[in-house]
């Protein structure tokens, strides 16, 4: 979700999310949705122990419709919900102070030295006419936040390049003119969602991946819409006598495109939901681990030497209510990811990056908010300092 500068004064620069102007469609949906459930669901129960006629039919779709579009109603008022609450540019303490919503713990600092760039990076997006005699582009421009270790949090979005222009200017300022010896940072917490404990010189850190509702409800509706666009293929085959092969075959197809597309995302559904994850420091390295939910067995760990380790990185993206995968970053898979980010590649760089790219793991954090994620990353670095400290 895209911000935009709110107020300024001489110490800080005020960012507010940009409220979402899809009320009315949103309202549109529930409001339709809810009546086409109320009307068919009343016809079918007063049709209870009927012949299954073509009226039943009817009213047993418009319930199913209204169903689908009450669901899509809800599921876009939970998704466009800011993901934070503000980003104030602070120059006192020369660090951007991350807000979560209302309600949230306390906010968490971005310092300014983790900042490497700020940039008005273009967005082209290629439109076609509906009998595609003629395309044309359509230009946004963001300005994005680069960090060292290769976040990028996408702040404005603009559709005049002059306006995000001016917004970059005043960004540039505020993060240049920190006053010079600024007070230290308060030390970073957890987010209360991470366990932590220390004993016989490790420290571990520990967190489950809660099912979110908005991923449930995703699903819910995702589910609906694929069961009606089915149900309606299978009525208009036989209504024009189509070989009962032939669409069996083309369901089945339907569904196998489907379960291939929605594949990953139930598979790490499932395992947020039975699995838990864990990082484990040592002055020698960092450990990885995944382990079941209900036996703490382990599952899954990786183990990377403290002379290798970069650290963790997190984005936000504005057309998302935030990027819900923290990387876990080499030495050599940051360098990867770096060029990746700045360069177009060759094949051979391609295929070199992906093959670095398996020790850029994704951590998921799926019920943290970006302030939340921010947190941890700022936790393990220091963390991971101390510990070197600690060996040498």
């Amino acid at each position: 979700m895209p911000y935009r500068i709110a107020a300024e004064t001489t110490d800080e620069l005020l960012l507010l999310p940009v409220p979402v102007k899809t009320g009315c469609v949103r309202g549109l949906f529930s409001g339709f949705g809810l009546l086409a459930v109320l009307i068919g669901g009343g016809l079918l129960f007063a049709r209870r122990g009927s012949a299954l006629d073509a009226d039943t039919l009817i009213a047993g779709t418009l319930a199913y419709v209204g169903l689908g579009f009450l669901l899509l109603g809800i599921f876009l008022n939970v998704k466009q919900r800011p993901a934070l609450a503000a980003l104030v540019f602070d120059r006192r303490l020369g660090a951007v102070r991350v807000r979560g919503r209302e309600g949230e713990p306390a906010e968490v600092y971005l310092a300014y030295a983790d900042i490497a760039d700020l940039r008005v990076h273009t967005h082209a997006e290629t439109h076609s006419s509906s009998n595609s005699t003629y395309t044309w582009k359509t230009y946004t421009y963001h300005v994005v936040m680069q960090l060292h270790d290769g976040g990028r949090w996408y702040l404005t979005r603009e559709n005049a390049q002059e306006v995000a222009e001016v917004q970059l200017r005043q960004l540039v300022a505020a993060v240049a003119a920190a006053e010079p010896g600024v007070a230290l940072l308060p030390p970073p917490q957890l987010p209360p969602q991470v366990e932590h404990s220390t004993q016989t010189g490790l420290t571990t850190i520990r967190w489950r991946n809660e099912l979110a509702g908005r991923q449930v409800l995703g699903w819910l509706v995702v589910l609906v819409f694929f069961g009606g666009a089915l149900g309606l293929f299978f009525l208009v085959a036989r209504a024009v006598m189509v070989p009962a092969a032939f669409a069996y075959a083309v369901l089945a197809f339907i569904a196998l495109v489907f379960l291939v597309i929605m594949g990953s995302q139930a598979r790490q559904m499932w395992l947020d939901y039975h699995r838990r994850y864990g990082l484990v420091f040592s002055p020698a390295a960092v450990a990885y681990v995944e382990a079941a939910r209900a036996t703490d067995q382990l599952i899954e760990h990786q183990v990377i030497p403290l002379a290798d380790w970069y650290g963790l990185s997190c984005s936000l993206n504005d057309a998302e209510a935030g990027e819900e995968a923290v990387l876990l970053l080499t030495r050599a898979a940051h360098a990867q990811y770096l060029h990746q980010q700045n360069a177009e590649l060759s094949l051979k760089e391609i295929m070199n990056f992906l093959t670095t790219r398996n020790q850029a793991r994704r951590l998921y954090f799926s019920r943290f908010n970006p302030a939340q994620r921010l947190a941890v990353v700022n936790w393990v670095r220091a963390e991971v300092q101390r510990q070197r400290a600690a060996s040498a």
